[in-house]
């Protein structure tokens, strides 16, 4: 998953299809996927004058945990998706600007 953002997506794509996602929460968090520079803002398009937004690969993840520590009533579960959900939106970029990422903000919205 550490290869690229192909291989990141089909790892997270992958974890998410287990019976039990929950148990590679805290490998994933040690290895830096829930960094939030992982979350990309707009990135240039091809067509001048227009970007792109990432869809970044551990939200699909990120959504199906909260999902599985709400069913198991999983209270310190639900804590650590909630602080990666805290970490992520209080980012600033060295400039002081937060990352702009509509796909991000809406599974977060999805996941509270």
């Amino acid at each position: 998953m550490r290869e690229g953002e192909e291989f990141a997506r089909h790892g997270f794509e992958l974890l998410t299809k287990r019976s039990t996602p929950e148990q590679y929460f805290n490998p994933l968090s040690a290895a830096g996927f829930f960094d939030p520079t992982q979350n990309s803002g707009p990135v240039p398009s091809n067509r001048e004058g227009f970007v792109q937004i990432p869809f970044w690969s551990a939200l699909n993840y990120l959504e199906v945990v909260a999902k599985r520590a709400d069913e198991l009533n999983d209270h310190a579960l639900a804590e650590k998706v909630m602080n990666v959900v805290r970490e992520v939106s209080n980012f600033r970029d060295i400039d002081g600007s937060a990352r702009d990422n509509y796909h991000t903000y809406r599974k977060f919205a999805e996941i509270l």
